[in-house]
């Protein structure tokens, strides 16, 4: 099943120079899972570099502006890394697995809380699904979106970063099942149900219903359903104030 794991910040003081902060900060973290990436390259389609590891970090520490670094994993599971800074704010990691089996499912769970622990977004998560709870209704916002509107809903694990957790009263979401777990970086991580690996997509669909509307119900949830005329949440001032 693809999962995608995907990471939202913001604040970054040099875009190149984040950059590469960011990749050498992913490299580690896969390393250490033993899921090391056997892709390198600048570019993408049939323009692309592909280049050794080695070069690869020689070529990221310069810093060109309009390198498109990408890093991808041939070897199960498969995926591939995507990372986007817009301006001198936005920031977006992305990692998508082609294709996991529910039993390495835990370790992508594993995965994705080092990843929070080393990127410490202002919000990620982890998403998977199949009808009735697809996948592309997780995780679809940009950065900018984020920014402009606020939360397009919870994933079958989120990251909430300490600005989202000055204004976030976790209550409500402990009362409708959600498991959360203090993180060392100031965070708060937010499983939809206990185990969710475990848990059949119809369970994950109901839990997410529940959680969205208690985040809606405290402003923190925009509104994303029609494509051309999205709209922020009537509480995200709050948010967009402390940055």
């Amino acid at each position: 099943m693809k999962t995608v794991l995907k990471f939202y910040g913001w604040d970054a003081v040099n875009p190149s120079r984040e950059r590469a902060r960011r990749f050498e900060q992913l490299l580690t973290v896969l390393d250490n899972a033993g899921l090391a990436p056997d892709i390198f390259r600048f570019g993408d389609g049939p323009e692309a570099d592909p280049c050794a590891r080695e070069a690869f970090l020689v070529r990221l520490a310069e810093g060109r502006r309009s390198d498109l670094p990408t890093l991808g994993r041939q070897a199960n599971p498969a995926y591939d890394v995507g990372l986007g800074i817009t301006g001198m704010s936005e920031q977006v990691t992305r990692l998508v697995f082609a294709d996991v089996t529910a039993g390495r499912r835990p370790e992508l769970f594993t995965l994705g809380s080092a990843l929070a622990g080393v990127l410490h977004p202002a919000f990620g998560g982890l998403g998977y699904g199949a009808e009735p709870a697809p996948l592309d209704r997780m995780l679809a916002m940009t950065g900018s979106e984020l920014r402009r509107h606020g939360l397009d809903g919870l994933a079958v694990r989120s990251w909430f970063g300490p600005d989202l957790m000055a204004v976030l009263d976790p209550g409500p979401l402990e009362a409708e099942g959600a498991v959360l777990t203090p993180t060392a970086w100031g965070g708060l991580e937010v499983d939809l149900v206990p185990e969710p690996w475990q848990a059949a997509p119809g369970v994950l669909a109901d839990a997410k219903t529940r959680l969205d509307g208690a985040l809606r119900a405290q402003g923190l949830l925009g509104e994303y359903s029609h494509p051309l005329l999205k709209k922020a949440a009537p509480g995200w001032d709050r948010v967009t104030s402390r940055l």
